[in-house]
């Protein structure tokens, strides 16, 4: 079995010290199907630099993350869709929850392209957030006080959200703070995505009751822009999160968007955003759903559809609603969160 992390049988002592209830798990990778799925390469984006779990349009399914409708972490090493390993649970099983009470359940998930180790989100008991990015040589959990993990362009930095602040740690010493931002009251907005537009600039989502709002981030010189709107439909208090979403970073470093399209039902509204003034849209498309989640990332889109089921495919950014597509699998599974 391929080592994917440093996750050991120590996450239910990392669930005690959340204040919350675990059962370990060993890792486990269901068999592999001798069948690869491939994809053709015709696409003028070039492809990501191979490494581990680096994914490209060669291999779209390698470095997937997904969170399963268990609340389970599952990850891929390969290109083949029925190959994947299922980590050990972090936090509650929401699913088998009382309606009120305390607990902590996974939210998202990075995997670390060189080293294939996975950075595991937690939320919200203790109100922080956790994340669980391994264990130590005696057994006690590894883990970083916020959530929402982010890694660089570089590979070098992690960004988390810390409550009202936003943290950047050095991707080999998590524990260690380079830098902390202070973010706008807590109580006012809620950060649903942290995305990096270069090395040096990070762009926050947050939705609050007037609506959704984009955050430029300066991490050079520690400032936050003025929030700019990307749409006064989707509200804290109506709770559609999902109607809303970063979607990736185009080729010329300008950032598409995403929001529920307000003439249509069922669709939604890509945007493409200068990266120099966020409130500048130079491209619009349509995505023929509404989506939990639609991300793109090195010209390989993940698209988790409503219903849970998990498409992959390889459009170019230039077309990113997927105009036409070389690769296109639907992989095994429901999930409830997916990049």
């Amino acid at each position: 079995m391929r080592k994917v992390s440093v996750f050991t049988s120590a996450i239910a002592i990392a669930v005690v010290l959340a204040s919350c209830s675990s059962t370990a798990e060993t890792p486990s990778r269901t068999s592999s199907s001798n069948t690869t799925a491939s994809s053709s390469t015709t696409t003028s984006e070039p492809s990501a630099k191979k490494t581990a779990c680096a994914r490209s349009i060669d291999e779209p399914l390698r470095g997937l993350v997904a969170l399963t409708s268990d609340y389970i972490v599952r990850t891929w090493e390969s290109n083949t869709a029925e190959d994947f390993i299922d980590m050990p649970r972090v936090g509650d099983d929401p699913n088998a929850l009382p309606t009120e009470g305390d607990f902590n359940v996974a939210e998202s998930a990075i995997q670390d392209p060189r080293s294939c180790n996975v950075l595991i989100s937690s939320c919200c008991e203790p109100v922080i957030g956790i994340t669980y990015y391994g264990s130590e040589e005696d057994g006690s959990p590894k883990y970083v006080m916020g959530r929402l993990p982010a890694l660089s362009p570089s590979g070098e930095s992690v960004a988390f959200l810390a409550y009202e602040s936003i943290n950047i740690s050095n991707i080999d010493k998590l524990d260690e703070t380079v830098s902390s931002i202070a973010f706008p009251e807590a109580t006012t907005l809620t950060v649903k995505e942290l995305r990096w537009l270069d090395d040096e600039n990070l762009i926050a989502l947050a939705v609050s009751d007037k609506g959704s709002y984009l955050y430029r981030v300066s991490v050079r010189d520690s400032n936050i822009s003025r929030p700019e709107l990307l749409t006064a439909d989707t509200t804290y208090s109506k709770g559609d999160f999902t109607d809303v979403g970063l979607v990736g970073i185009s080729d010329a470093g300008d950032l598409w968007t995403r929001r529920a399209d307000p003439d249509s039902k069922t669709a939604s509204l890509l945007e493409l955003r200068a990266a120099s003034d966020l409130s500048k849209v130079t491209r619009t498309e349509s995505l023929p759903d509404r989506p939990l989640n639609y991300t793109i990332r090195n010209g390989v889109a993940v698209w988790l559809h409503a219903d849970g089921s998990l498409q992959i495919t390889t459009p170019h950014l230039s077309s990113p609603a997927g105009a036409s597509l070389m690769f296109d699998v639907t992989v095994p599974g429901t999930y409830v969160w997916a990049e």
